[in-house]
């Protein structure tokens, strides 16, 4: 059924790529590297290119658990497979590109792995979003932490295509200035002291 709604969103693309066509879809979406995931990533992304508009607002009701509720991008990082996410750092699937055709050929054990393209712009539309952090509390980032997704994204960061590498990094920037501005006492500055060594200030 996705493999049929990819072909009529590609075939007809001014009559398919409407919000209230595209905002459904997230419900069935799972973040992984399977071939149907792969497809309906692509048409979030095909969206925003024709439409000039941004999927945060579908994607952050995303909720990784089959068959729930809409969730909250709190409620979505606590749903998270923390395993399947290490998982996915593991067995970091080196063949991911930035721009690459979902329907092409990909180890089927790849297909129960979080898709590091999909972390790496779930955690920038998270980190650019102050009214999402800003409410954040030290519990909300602590089930973060914990789901391994910023994990997944450090490992990211050593990916083998550079477009990839590059949004890597760009978001793992933008990610830490967001902690810096929520809690600037865990980023005290190391300054040396010629006389005592270092010392934390």
């Amino acid at each position: 059924m996705i493999a049929t709604l990819y072909t009529l969103f590609q075939t007809h693309p001014q009559n398919t790529y409407q919000p209230s066509h595209i905002a459904p879809l997230i419900a069935i979406y799972r973040g992984t590297l399977a071939e149907t995931d792969r497809q309906l990533l692509d048409i979030f992304r095909t969206f925003e290119k024709i439409r000039k508009y941004s999927c945060s607002p579908i994607i952050f009701k995303w909720n990784p658990i089959p068959n729930m509720p809409q969730a909250t991008v709190v409620g979505a990082i606590a749903n998270l497979d923390s395993a399947a996410m290490f998982r996915s750092c593991t067995e970091f699937p080196e063949w991911r590109k930035l721009e690459q055709e979902p329907e092409s050929q990909v180890p089927s054990s790849d297909s129960a792995l979080y898709d590091p393209l999909f972390v790496v712009l779930f955690l920038g539309m998270l980190s650019t979003d102050t009214q999402v952090t800003g409410s954040m509390t030290s519990m909300d980032w602590l089930h973060l932490f914990r789901s391994n997704i910023v994990c997944l994204l450090v490992r990211t960061l050593s990916a083998r295509e550079d477009e990839i590498r590059a949004l890597a990094w760009n978001v793992f920037g933008a990610l830490l200035q967001t902690l810096q501005v929520w809690s600037p006492i865990l980023f005290t500055k190391i300054i040396p002291d010629t006389t005592q060594g270092c010392r934390i200030s």
